[in-house]
């Protein structure tokens, strides 16, 4: 048979497979939640487990979040450079395992996996007191009707049609300004969080995002090229109203 017949069908074999992967490593993650869950707070009152307006709105939202940067990894899987396509991976690997760890959470205290709105009402637990960069950042969610930094529906086909080095680029750029907008959800839930667990997740988020945005910006400067303009984040999180 013709080699280039062959190509399109294993192709979709070797999607086939990377999708069925991703199921399972999901699943799994979600099954490990729950049995870290359980054997880290049987002995806790259930009033102390049940996830306060902090916790599940947090949940909610980055794993919200993570499902985006899981499609944008998935969409240069095996295209981008090896470089690109292992950090892909990390990302991947990572942000599915959290994803698996929160919607457990969500499941286990029966809340809804998605938010039900998207307003971040839920970081706005800082009333009266002097402005603080989350709440910042919470104002600039409800302004814009939804979390900042997420790319959009054009800039995920734009990433879906460039190849070789415009693809690494473009990638390098929308993930890390995905990145750059997760870290102060992931701060406040650290600072703010009821349920001690979700906190420590947070806080590791919050670790291991800015590591990943560093090694970004650090191969957006080999690639020569540039972080793309996000001031609305910048000045929300850095530059107190007047």
């Amino acid at each position: 048979m013709n080699s280039l017949l062959m190509r399109p069908l294993a192709v979709d074999r070797a999607r086939l497979s990377l999708s069925v992967a991703l199921g399972i490593l999901l699943g799994l993650a979600v099954v490990s939640a729950g049995a870290m869950w359980w054997r880290a707070h049987q002995h806790v009152p259930v009033r102390e487990v049940a996830g306060g307006t902090v916790d599940v709105g947090f949940l909610q939202h980055m794993a919200q979040h993570h499902d985006q940067a899981v499609v944008m990894a998935g969409i240069v899987a095996g295209s981008a450079s090896p470089q690109i396509t292992g950090l892909a991976s990390q990302i991947t690997h990572n942000q599915l395992l959290e994803i698996g760890e929160m919607r457990g959470w969500l499941k286990m205290w029966r809340r809804p996996l998605l938010p039900q709105t998207s307003s971040m009402a839920w970081m706005d637990t800082s009333a009266g007191q002097s402005w603080t960069p989350e709440q910042a950042y919470a104002r600039l969610c409800s302004a814009s009707g939804g979390m900042p930094g997420m790319a959009s529906s054009a800039e995920l086909n734009q990433l879906r049609a460039a190849s070789g080095k415009s693809l690494d680029i473009l990638f390098l750029q929308l993930m890390l300004r995905h990145h750059l907008s997760a870290i102060p959800m992931a701060r406040f839930a650290d600072r703010h969080a009821e349920t001690p667990t979700v906190a420590r997740a947070a806080a590791l988020m919050v670790r291991e995002q800015s590591e990943e945005a560093a090694t970004m910006q650090t191969l957006l400067r080999h690639a020569g090229s540039r972080p793309l303009p996000f001031p609305e984040i910048e000045i929300a999180v850095t530059r107190p109203p007047r």
